[in-house]
Parts: structure tokens; sequence; C-alpha cells
């Protein structure tokens, strides 16, 4: 591992350069202060060794070896940047890229990733994914991405896990989330197992092109344009929202389709709204459950607006299904013209 502990910005500009791991079943690049991290240009593969026809069996975890592994001290303050530019991330055990605050700081986490690839990582354990990152204190959560591919991860394409209080703000503009999640497939005839870390209820647990949680006062602000998200294992967007605080999304020019459950999947569990437009978008050949699966569940309003929004061929379930189960309105417009989107934070917008 290279290791760095400084606390002033790193930046790497490969210029070409690839840091190959050599089957390293560890992280290629640690860096344990919490500092801002710029990678440009660089390409960081094969740490661990595995491929997706290895499943770690009971108890067995390889999936240590990260590619960056940014670690986020209890005592940072202030906001922690990761920036990425024309970066390649394959081969990877374990997470791709993972940015690490489960010490819980008051840090605000903010991650910029540009013209990156990342594939066929999440191989060595349960879980990983190709971008993970996780902030559990009282600060906020930004990804900005833009023009990115995620393919072939065994976890979810990108993580986003904001657990303590603050928001979880996402923009994604022409990246594209396929064929990731299916790391557990090769167990599905051992679904009776519940010891098996990717086995709840007696059904796999999959993964999903990407996933944004908010787990703790706070909401989810999300922004999705020009996205291609297909085949992958479970959802194909899938947004959580179980604390105070609503979930507020904008999809626009979209393809959502053949993923195994849902294109477009959101759960809030807790007081707070659900405010959702999309346009131009298609959600077609979903294998499971809805094209679109709106969930309210306690007290709070559900808005949707689709306007030209195809949604086609679900195996099973309805094309678009929105629950409001407690006490608030459900308001629902679909149209063929234009009508006034969202008002969202501009200032966090590609």
């Amino acid at each position: 591992t290279l290791e760095y502990a400084g606390t002033r910005e790193l930046t790497i500009d490969g210029h070409g350069a690839t840091l190959a791991g050599d089957h390293l079943r560890t992280d290629l690049l640690h860096v344990t202060s919490g500092a801002d991290v710029t990678l440009r240009d660089l390409t960081l593969t094969d740490g661990g060794g595995w491929t997706m026809d290895h499943v770690a069996t009971d108890g067995e975890d390889e999936g240590s070896a990260s590619a960056l592994h940014l670690e986020v001290p209890a005592a940072a303050t202030g906001t922690v940047d990761l920036t990425l530019r024309e970066v390649t991330v394959e081969g990877m055990a374990g997470h791709g890229v993972w940015v690490d605050d489960n010490a819980g700081s008051p840090a605000s986490v903010r991650a910029s990733v540009r013209d990156t690839t990342v594939r066929d990582s999440g191989t060595g354990a349960f879980d990983r994914d190709g971008v993970r990152i996780d902030e559990t204190g009282a600060g906020d959560l930004v990804w900005t991405g833009r023009d990115n591919l995620f393919t072939g991860i065994g976890a979810d394409g990108v993580e986003l896990d904001e657990r303590g209080a603050g928001d979880a703000v996402a923009t994604s503009r022409g990246t594209a989330f396929t064929d990731n999640g299916s790391y557990c497939l090769p167990l599905a005839d051992r679904t009776d197992e519940e010891e098996l870390a990717c086995v709840e209820d007696g059904e796999l647990d999959l993964d999903d092109g990407i996933d944004v949680d908010e787990a703790d006062a706070g909401s989810i602000v999300a922004r999705v344009a020009r996205a291609t998200v297909t085949g992958n294992a479970d959802e194909g967007l899938d947004w959580d929202e179980s604390g105070t605080g609503s979930v507020l999304t904008d999809i626009t020019r979209s393809e959502l389709s053949g993923n195994r459950d849902e294109g477009f999947k959101t759960t809030e569990e807790d007081a707070g709204d659900v405010l959702v437009t999309a346009s131009r978008t298609r959600v077609h050949g979903n294998l499971a459950n809805d094209g679109i699966q709106l969930e309210e569940d306690a007290v709070g309003d559900v808005r949707v607006a689709l306007h030209r929004v195809e949604v086609t061929d679900q195996a099973e379930g309805d094309g678009v299904k929105v629950d409001e189960v407690d006490a608030g309105d459900l308001t629902m417009l679909v149209t063929p013209v234009s009508y006034t989107h969202l008002t969202l934070p501009t200032s966090d917008l590609v």
C-alpha cells in the first residue's frame, strides 16, 4: 500500500501512468488523514486477484483491496474533497474508490468525478461497490458526476450512504451504470441459508446501478440527466430516506431498462415528502416489480410529474406505482407538454 498521512491536499497527475497492484490484497493507495485528494489521468488496477467467477464463502473476505481508500478521521472538520478526472479503476477485489467517514466526523464529504471509468471491481467480498462514500456524522454528502462509466461491479456501481444529520445531494449527467450488483448470483441455489451475508429473508440481496441512502435528519436531493442505467441486478436507481427529511428528484433524458428489479425506486420511511419529476425518459423491460415505484410510508405528501415518460414491457407489477400510506396528499400529473421542474439547489449541479 502507498500511504499518505499528511493533511495538505494530495494531487497525483498520472499523465497516463498505471498503478498496478499485482494481486495485492490490500489498498493500493490509502490516505489516512482526511486530506483532500485529486487524481488525474491515472489507472489503478489489479488489487486482490479475484474475478466475478469467485464468490466468497462463509467467513472469507478478500475485499479489503480498494484502489483508493480515503479515510476521514473522527476529528476532521469542514469539507473533505475528492476529485477524479480521467481516472480508470479496474480489477479490484474491494471498493474501487472508498471515502470512509465511518468514524463519524462532523466534516462533509464532497466528490467530483468526471470522465472516469470503474469496472470489474467488488469481486472479493460481499457489498463492495464501484465508488462507495460513507458519511456518518453531522455533515452533508455531495456527489457530482459527469460522463462516467460504472460497469461490472459486484455490488452497487455507486453507493452514497449518508447516515448522520445532513443531506445527500447527488447530481449525475451523462453517466452509464450497467451490469452491476450480481456478485451473489452464483449463490442463487442457496438462498435458504440465512447465514450467507447476501441472503436476507430467504432471498438474495443484490445491488443497484446507483444507491443513495439517507438515514437520519436530512433529505435526498438528486438530479439525473442523460443516464444509461441498464442490466443491474437489483434496482437501476434506488433511493432510501429513513429519517426526518424529504426526497426530491428530477430525472431527464435517461434510459432505465433491463434491470432485474425496478428501473427507479424511492422509499421514504419517516416524516417527509416525496417530490419527483421525470421527463423524456424511457423505462423498459425491467424484470421484477414495477417500472417506477415511489413509496411514502409516513406523514408527508407525494407529488409526481411525468412528462413524455415511456414505461413499457414490465415482466410483472405495474408500470408506475405510487403509494402514500399515512397522512398527506398524493398528486400526480402525466402530460405530453412542458411543466415546471422542481427547484433544486443549483450550486451542486453540473
